[in-house]
């Protein structure tokens, strides 16, 4: 095979681009005879390093329209890791940005609050990621009958706030922002490590991580998550997942295949639950009772009738609840948690099919199936695949 040299335009750092190279990786070895260069997108010398090495094409997570406009003038076969708004210039695979704001969002509406806090980045231009994230979030709590207090990077929020080493820009702005919330609020940030700020900043300011700041971040960074604490819930993406099809993308281009027309974006995984989000909000102590005992027993044929039992209430009684306080059912609770169950074991085990269904409480392989499709938007089959690419 005749050797390629591919660019990788990936910064240093962080759990998700040490992800998209594992995808990659494991994509071109060993039926390819590709060879790598791995380069920041922020170099001051990007362009003469790259001219130098005369690579055939490039693989890169590039989020803003200098940057884009750097990988045209590069005239190589490209592809874009990102899940944010479309560049139409260069073809994209990522995972739906609005997506993972709409799985934070129902995980955070399912606990039971009222309020609702977004903190996102300073964008310029036509806004990137985050943007996109904060879109979805405040779009299913719309759906929800939730507002959204989106953070503000123009607006000076009132209060004062005790006086604390600072060490990050806007710092002050965000404490006040914290404070001036009405509590307890349920916090999305854009990513994982935006979210370990918050909690740094709640933990400065006095406030109870989850009882008055429950906070969720994003893309699965295990050490931002561990390194907060308390340690961070998070809606995980299937980054090795976005390396290794961009990488097939990649290979497509290079044989003369037309590039692809739409972005591919994947679904985000599920969240991966920690101390900061582990509170149900929810009012009546009654529902807290029901919460607890489905999320138990969720693998049992009939969790609903017995949760009714549990708590002492009618199940007419316990769905009125429900409606009230968390917007949906007893069973819709149930079908959520049980695809939430299906992924994982998709993901993490070989399990067969008819075993899952077994093991998650349905009875019935097609009616999962249909379940599955139409929260996931793709087959219980299709999922796994995406989670266990084969070269």
């Amino acid at each position: 095979m005749k050797e390629k040299r591919i660019l990788l335009l990936l910064d240093n750092i962080g759990n998700v681009v040490i992800q998209n190279r594992v995808g990659i990786i494991r994509y071109a070895r060993p039926h390819t005879s590709w060879v790598f260069l791995r380069l920041s997108p922020s170099l001051p010398n990007l362009m003469r390093l790259v001219r130098n090495w005369k690579p055939h094409g490039g693989i890169g997570r590039v989020g803003r329209e200098d940057l884009i406009r750097l990988v045209r003038r590069l005239g190589i076969p490209f592809v874009n890791i990102y899940g944010g708004r479309q560049f139409p210039e260069v073809p994209q695979v990522g995972t739906d940005d609005q997506a993972i704001g709409r799985m934070a969002a129902d995980h955070l509406a399912r606990l039971g609050f009222r309020h609702f806090g977004y903190f996102g980045l300073q964008e310029l231009g036509r806004g990137g990621f985050a943007s996109e994230r904060g879109k979805g979030f405040a779009a299913e709590l719309q759906k929800r009958g939730h507002s959204v207090e989106m953070f503000n990077w123009n607006r000076n929020y009132p209060g004062r706030v005790p006086h604390t080493a600072r060490t990050l820009w806007g710092e002050v702005r965000w404490q006040r922002w914290l404070v001036w919330l009405p509590k307890p609020v349920a916090i999305f940030a854009c990513d994982d490590l935006r979210a370990q700020w918050l909690a740094d900043l709640c933990y400065k300011l006095g406030l109870r991580i989850p009882e008055e700041v429950a906070l969720i971040g994003a893309d699965g960074d295990e050490l931002e998550c561990q390194t907060a604490w308390p340690p961070l819930s998070t809606v995980r993406i299937p980054s090795a997942t976005e390396g290794y099809e961009a990488a097939r993308m990649l290979e497509r281009l290079l044989a003369g295949q037309a590039p692809p027309t739409e972005s591919i974006l994947l679904s985000p995984d599920r969240v991966l639950t920690a101390a900061s989000t582990e509170l149900s909000a929810v009012s009546d102590p009654r529902l807290g009772r029901a919460l607890r005992y489905i999320r138990e027993h969720v693998h049992e044929k009939c969790p609903v009738e017995a949760m009714a039992q549990h708590t002492g209430l009618s199940r007419r009684v316990l769905e009125n609840l429900f409606r009230q306080q968390l917007k949906t059912t007893p069973f819709k609770e149930l079908r959520l948690l049980r695809i939430e169950r299906a992924c994982q074991l998709l993901r993490e085990t070989n399990d067969s099919l008819d075993t899952i269904v077994g093991r998650i409480g349905y009875s019935c392989r097609s009616r999962f199936s249909t379940d599955f499709r139409r929260q996931m938007g793709i087959t219980p089959v299709r999922y796994r695949k995406r989670q266990h690419p084969a070269p």
